[in-house]
């Protein structure tokens, strides 16, 4: 299965996909004192 690669630069991806995993650097969701089901919804809509 191919590596999927987004928003990348010449030093990182923000996001990578590989065998059905989704590797997110940095990413958070808005609402620090959500849960985590919220939080994982609003780092995967953006």
């Amino acid at each position: 299965m191919p590596i999927q690669r987004q928003h990348t630069n010449e030093r990182m991806s923000q996001i990578v996909v590989h065998n059905g995993t989704v590797y997110l650097a940095g990413q958070v969701g808005e609402d620090m004192s959500a849960g985590v089901e919220q939080q994982t919804r609003e780092t995967l809509a953006a």
